[in-house]
């Protein structure tokens, strides 16, 4: 099915920006290793993160799903596995959370994924686990899944250039390890700091000393954890406003919410926005600035961040973008060869995009790549561009991550539509 975009559009209204997914899945995971009853509060229930649900519940862990908040009773990290193998569907961070906490089985288990996640490599991954004396081998010379875990825990020690992403999977069993571990970051900042907090929080000792996080010997006591609100979730609408004639406004803390650095990106580019307590107001069209953007660690808004470019004043470089070919497609490769279908002007490179701005866009039949950050931002970027856009390739991926995407771009005005409609 085929989603088409009318060009040259005008949203306007408010929203809620949804709980964060990322954090839906590392808190679920902390309360099921906890002793007892963990409420989670505010989880968002997506495909990605009932993957995890129904995975973790083959480990033996007790979950009460309810419409605001799902009741998890812990297992102390004393697995029960019910058969030998786990099944994430499409999502990696639940894959690699579940291929971590799997070392805490008294068994030999199998976690993987749909075909899409299994030939997606994470040498890093299962590297850092076997530096932490778990025993976590790959099926296939890529290291991508199928994964064989053999339980028996963790020894603990050090593991060095930690991807954000795959934070939460090091930090989950590391109290459980017969010592001390010694995490660093690659990269990670805001996510670096909150997961530290929700640890701390759970009761497990930890001290962190710029990026690097050290985690004692400990057990997760039950807790309240709140998901927060995700600014990631809403980045699509948050670009369209920021690109069209617009008023957005959303109904948020900025302090409290996921993905800020979103927002800071974008004010780098020239962007602006006003923030109270309780909202944040985005008014279009505005146009970036040239220059030179780092997206080191933030490969998720690559795309979005390209049609920006794609539309800013003279030149943009968007620098350290190699993380983003990596994900649920090569993002750099997927951007670059649609946005120069609509009139992009674009040089990709191994660690980089290249991209002259233009005045406009042209509508165009592009591809979605199956991933729901690409086709969220060709959706985006047809509602910029002249004419009309047909993307192909995107809606079940986007109905993964983003349940009412459509739905929501339609009350605010947009002319998004699926093929047949």
């Amino acid at each position: 099915m085929d989603i088409v975009v009318h060009g040259k559009a005008t949203i306007s209204g408010e929203m809620r920006p949804p709980p964060s997914k990322f954090y839906t899945h590392f808190t679920t995971a902390l309360a099921s290793l906890s002793h007892g009853k963990s409420v989670v509060r505010d989880p968002l229930p997506v495909k990605d993160t009932l993957s995890l649900f129904r995975a973790l519940e083959k480990l033996g862990v007790v979950i009460s799903r309810g419409a605001r908040e799902w009741v998890v009773w812990g297992t102390g990290g004393e697995l029960r596995p019910k058969g030998n193998t786990l099944d994430v569907g499409n999502s990696a961070t639940a894959l690699s959370i579940l291929t971590s906490i799997s070392t805490l089985a008294s068994r030999v288990l199998v976690v993987t994924g749909d075909s899409q996640l299994r030939s997606r490599p994470m040498p890093s991954l299962l590297r850092g686990l076997r530096r932490l004396g778990g025993e976590v081998y790959s099926t296939k010379p890529e290291e991508s899944a199928p994964f064989i875990v053999f339980g028996g825990g963790l020894q603990g020690g050090m593991v060095d250039g930690v991807d954000a992403r795959f934070l939460p999977a090091f930090l989950l069993p590391a109290p459980f390890a017969s010592k001390g571990v010694e995490i660093r970051v690659r990269t990670g900042g805001e996510v670096l700091e909150r997961c530290a907090d929700f640890i701390q929080r759970m009761g497990v000792p930890l001290r962190m000393q710029g990026r690097r996080l050290i985690i004692s010997e400990g057990s997760f006591r039950p807790s309240t954890l709140v998901v927060p609100p995700s600014l990631y979730q809403v980045a699509p609408f948050i670009v369209a406003a920021c690109l069209t004639y617009s008023e957005l406004r959303l109904r948020a803390n900025k302090e409290k919410c996921e993905g800020v650095f979103l927002l800071k990106i974008l004010e780098e580019m020239g962007m602006n926005f006003r923030f109270s307590r309780e909202k944040i107001v985005i008014k279009g069209p505005q146009r970036a600035g040239g220059g030179v953007v780092d997206l080191g660690g933030n490969p998720d808004i690559l795309p979005l961040i390209a049609v920006v470019a794609s539309l800013a004043h003279g030149r943009t470089r968007l620098v350290n973008v190699s993380g983003a070919r990596e994900m649920k497609s090569d993002r750099v490769s997927s951007m670059a060869k649609n946005l120069r279908k609509m009139g992009a002007k674009i040089k990709e490179r191994r660690g980089e995009l290249v991209i002259e701005g233009q005045r406009v866009l042209r509508g165009a039949e592009v591809d979605g790549s199956d991933d729901h950050a690409v086709a969220a931002a060709l959706v985006v970027a047809g509602l910029v561009a002249e004419g009309r856009t047909v993307v192909r390739g995107g809606v079940g991926a986007l109905r993964t991550s983003y349940s009412k995407f459509l739905s929501e771009f339609q009350k605010l005005g947009a002319g998004v539509s699926l093929k047949g409609d």
